[in-house]
């Protein structure tokens, strides 16, 4: 099944994770483990994915991601400030 997102000015493209790989590749850049991070914001990132979601949640996808994972390593404490700041 292709999804779709929703962009700002309304326009609708195909949804594109290796955008989100490289947002979250640089927002875990100098932490340790930045591939396993990766990984794990991507993968829980995923699981909310719905056919026209828009950019914004998107973005806001991948910072619940990274909020939810701090509890296992403060880490991701930083990947959510940067994703956010990002916004």
């Amino acid at each position: 099944m292709a999804i779709s997102m929703t962009k700002n000015n309304g326009t609708r493209e195909p949804f594109n994770a290796d955008l989100i790989n490289k947002s979250l590749e640089r927002a875990c850049k100098g932490l340790m483990n930045p591939i396993s991070m990766v990984t794990q914001i991507a993968t829980e990132t995923q699981i909310t994915l719905y056919d026209g979601i828009t950019t914004d949640e998107i973005d806001a996808a991948t910072i619940n991601a990274a909020l939810q994972n701090i509890k296992d390593d403060i880490g991701y404490d930083k990947v959510a400030t940067r994703l956010l700041l990002k916004t």
